[in-house]
């Protein structure tokens, strides 16, 4: 097949990128869905549930919330990385 939109080829180094960006956006996703899970089971754990279920929440919130940071570190360095070439001689020694 050729390209025939006109649009710019697609880089080898973005085409590299492309697994690390889903994992990014499911890992973010994940965290996210398992935050929001963890505060629910707060709320409920406190209001009318067991005692253990604030325990089970607090640490679906802390293990969610560390999950969507590594998501968005994952985003970053795919959406980041291809456009940055090598780093830059200064010359010094």
């Amino acid at each position: 097949m050729s390209n025939d939109t006109g649009s710019a080829p697609t880089q080898p180094a973005t085409r590299a990128s492309r697994p690390r960006l889903l994992v990014g956006i499911l890992t973010f996703g994940f965290g996210m869905l398992l935050t929001a899970g963890g505060i629910v089971a707060v709320l409920i754990g406190a209001v009318q549930g067991p005692a253990w279920l604030i325990a089970v929440g607090i640490g679906g919130v802390i293990i969610g919330l560390v999950l969507a940071f590594l998501g968005m570190v994952l985003l970053y360095r795919a959406l980041v990385a291809p456009a940055s070439g090598p780093r830059p001689t200064t010359g010094k020694k």
